[in-house]
């Protein structure tokens, strides 16, 4: 019987380490790459996540990345949206490249 072996790799640098498990890319940051800031929170929100043993810190900064991965998406479309149109403007007109070679047709 022959084993699979591990695609596990860490990758170390100062300050992040980086994680590969077969294909899968994660970054983990470590406490020094943090940066301390005060976040305003509803009573009851905060009273929940505590009696619940929920890290707010950990939370808010999901939340942060994800408004920022949003926010840059947005703002990548706009940029771009010229030539998107464009773009959808000649495959209107001309087709899609190499449809004739398409393997797999919808009609």
């Amino acid at each position: 019987m022959k084993l699979k072996q591990s695609t596990t790799r860490l990758l170390y640098t100062p300050s992040v380490c980086t994680v590969w498990i077969e294909g899968e890319h994660t970054k983990m940051q470590s406490k020094r790459e943090k940066q301390r800031t005060n976040v305003s929170l509803t009573p009851a929100n905060l009273t929940a996540a505590r009696e619940l043993g929920l890290n707010v810190s950990a939370i808010s900064d999901a939340a942060v990345a994800e408004a920022v991965r949003v926010a840059r998406a947005e703002a990548w479309a706009a940029e771009n949206a010229s030539a998107i149109s464009e773009r959808r403007a000649w495959i209107d007109a001309n087709g899609t490249p190499l449809a004739d070679l398409q393997v797999l047709r919808s009609d």
